[in-house]
């Protein structure tokens, strides 16, 4: 489902770059009135990883791409930082000042690799600079004004197996795919899709849509404006599903052999689970925007819940 919301902030133009991350659906963006000038520069780093060390993004401005290659041996680091400007100069002189600090764990004070892309401070597109909307991965500059600077970083991490993900974003969309270990992601605009994860994950947005696919483990996801898209393969008894999103609609997948306790709740909405697609549904309690049940016996800790939206439960096949 798509979103629709007007934000008027220091987003930029999150989804620049994107487009050039391999395995992902394109970002693009449409200009309704001045169309900036653009500068980039783009460099790759490599990191050894010893064991157990986590990787932590905060990437303030951008987009971030993290995958896990079960053939590497060290963290590769993809970064492209992007200036826009009104001016091909305001463009070029802006980019240098847009700096990516990568930290290895033999530097930091915790042992974790560190990468971080705060906005530099000549940047000024800050609120009331220009306003955009989010329309699910699509983001639309309505007005800019003649005088912002725009800075951002696209980053394209790809990681070996056995290290967990941090990543914390105040503008910009967070993808991870393949994980092998816990993630936790957040961002305060944009958007999250995390696809074929083996471990728990754990994440919030305040202002956008979360998609977590073909996942394997236990969810914690929230928004405060945006829908929420779980796709459940594996659940196991000790396995626990949180979802909850102030506006906007929930659809969750379970597998239909999973055993788990399930609680939906709308507030203004409805509530639809598929019973006849699992294997048995006992203690069922249902009506006005509310459903209780045990799927097979019970087991894992499923607990759904919209302030305004629908929430859709379906069994995986």
């Amino acid at each position: 489902m798509t979103r629709s919301s007007m934000i008027r902030s220091a987003i930029g133009l999150s989804g620049i770059g994107l487009a050039a991350l391999a395995g992902c659906a394109a970002f693009s963006f449409t200009f309704q009135g001045i169309s900036p000038e653009r500068a980039s520069a783009t460099a790759t780093d490599t990191v050894t990883l010893p064991e157990g060390a986590a990787i932590r993004v905060n990437n303030e401005i951008g987009t971030t791409y993290a995958t896990v290659d079960p053939e590497a041996t060290e963290a590769t680091i993809e970064i492209t930082r992007i200036a826009l400007a009104d001016t091909q100069e305001g463009a070029l002189d802006l980019l240098p000042l847009i700096v990516v600090t990568v930290t290895p764990p033999g530097e930091s004070a915790d042992g974790d690799l560190h990468i971080d892309a705060p906005r530099p401070a000549a940047a000024t597109g800050t609120l009331g600079d220009f306003e955009a909307s989010f329309d699910d991965d699509e983001i639309h500059l309505s007005w800019v004004t003649t005088s912002t600077l725009i800075a951002q970083v696209s980053l394209v991490v790809t990681l070996p197996p056995g290290h967990a993900l941090v990543g914390e974003h105040d503008s910009g969309t967070l993808i991870v795919d393949d994980a092998d270990t816990p993630v936790t992601l957040s961002t305060r605009n944009g958007t999250i899709r995390i696809s074929n994860a083996q471990g728990p994950v754990t994440v919030n947005s305040e202002n956008g849509s979360i998609r977590v696919m073909s996942h394997h483990g236990s969810v914690d996801a929230s928004t405060d404006n945006g829908s929420i898209r779980v796709d459940i393969v594996e659940l196991a008894d000790d396995d626990t599903v949180t979802l909850a999103t102030a506006n906007g609609s929930i659809n969750l997948d379970l597998p239909y052999n999973a055993n788990a306790d399930v609680t939906a709740e709308s507030q203004n909405g409805t509530v639809d689970v598929e019973l006849g697609g699992f294997d048995s549904v006992t203690d069922v309690s249902a009506g006005n925007g509310s459903f209780t049940g045990t799927i097979n016996g019970g087991g894992a800790i499923v607990d759904v819940r919209t302030d305004n939206g629908s929430i859709d439960i379906e069994a995986n096949p």
